[in-house]
């Protein structure tokens, strides 16, 4: 599923509330995912003052994958 958004297939708002929920369930006490929550909740198509773009919120989940997989 993240992997979709990185790829850039699906960056819609509602995707990106998917991928929220399942992270929120998934790794609730988990600080690196808790602070990429924070981010996915301010993610907005074209960004803005305060919000996460697109590229941003690509390179976040990316890094996270990457740092997820390792830990496997």
């Amino acid at each position: 599923m993240i992997e979709t958004f990185i790829r850039g297939d699906d960056r819609s708002l509602n995707f990106v509330d998917r991928i929220e929920g399942l992270l929120r369930q998934s790794f609730r006490n988990d600080p690196i995912y808790e602070e990429l929550v924070d981010d996915l909740a301010r993610y907005s198509p074209g960004g803005g003052k305060s919000l996460v773009d697109e590229d941003g919120l690509a390179r976040q989940l990316k890094y996270v994958l990457d740092l997820f997989l390792r830990e496997r």
